[in-house]
């Protein structure tokens, strides 16, 4: 996916919630980051915020570039900051790029105990297919429960309504 794909999901979504006075309860698609602070991040994550800072999708929650750093503890979990950058929550559960691959891992609570020794599962290539098949597709009824995201999916034309 191309920032200016990415670009198109975020403007039709916005659209949708410029509907919603709930919107801000479940929702924020800020503005970009500053590109300075992109700079070498990997599974092309700097691609997502570029176009959207920060944003909360649902369940999903992405660090502002600017956070990054001091969210980096949630890495002991998984092997440590050396071979993970974790970028966000999903349902309060860390997700996290391979630094090596620029895999996005989570933590499938149908296979793995993120408490209990487990190990994080591969989800996609990199974070611009993660947001386009998981946060903006209908790969999000994967990852969670139909909800106000989801109807916000379905009212920008981009996923099915009906779940």
């Amino acid at each position: 996916m191309t920032e200016w794909e990415l670009d198109r999901l975020v403007a039709a979504v916005r659209v949708a919630l410029a509907r919603d006075p709930d919107a801000p309860i479940y929702s924020d698609l800020p503005p970009p980051a500053d590109p300075a602070r992109l700079v070498g991040l990997p599974g092309r994550l700097g691609e997502v915020l570029a176009v959207t800072d920060g944003p909360q999708c649902g369940t999903v929650i992405c660090w502002r570039a600017d956070q990054l750093p001091g969210k980096q503890f949630y890495t002991e979990e998984a092997g440590g900051e050396r071979d993970w950058l974790c970028f966000g929550v999903n349902s309060d559960d860390p997700l996290y790029i391979a630094r090596a691959s620029g895999e996005v891992w989570w933590w499938d609570p149908q296979e793995s105990g993120r408490f209990d020794g487990g190990r994080p599962s591969r989800l996609t290539d990199d974070v611009p297919a993660f947001f386009q098949q998981y946060v903006f597709g209908p790969g999000y009824l994967t990852i969670a429960r139909p909800d106000q995201w989801w109807d916000a999916l379905a009212a920008a034309g981009l996923v099915a309504g009906d779940s």
